[in-house]
């Protein structure tokens, strides 16, 4: 389940290099909903744990008061908490498919730099 959840998380939120990056990332987040065959009640309750995590994750990385050991341990603390909240979202079919399609990604990633 842990790699599935990030997978999910990382295929949702990687950045590229676009002029348009909101309507990049709602383009993504459409395809991946089509893939996995997301309901129109789990592509809502995604899109706020996702812009949940963006949220929280921008505030750790940007405060000045935390060290970086700090920001490490509640950015690993984010990851967990979302990776228990996808988990009662997606069922175990959907996870199973977020893994492939992750691992689908890496390859041909790997493909590219080789």
């Amino acid at each position: 389940l842990g790699f599935a959840a990030v997978a999910l998380l990382d295929l949702c939120r990687q950045r590229h290099h676009c002029s348009q990056p909101e309507q990049h990332r709602a383009e993504r987040q459409a395809r991946v909903a089509a893939k996995l065959g997301l309901t129109a009640d789990q592509q809502s309750k995604l899109k706020d744990l996702f812009r949940s995590t963006r949220e929280q994750r921008q505030s750790v990385l940007t405060s000045a008061t935390l060290t970086n050991d700090q920001k490490a341990a509640q950015l690993k603390q984010i990851r967990e908490n979302a990776k228990t909240q996808l988990s009662t979202i997606l069922t175990p079919d959907q996870l199973q498919k977020v893994s492939q399609m992750r691992r689908g990604h890496h390859m041909r990633g790997m493909h590219k730099q080789g």
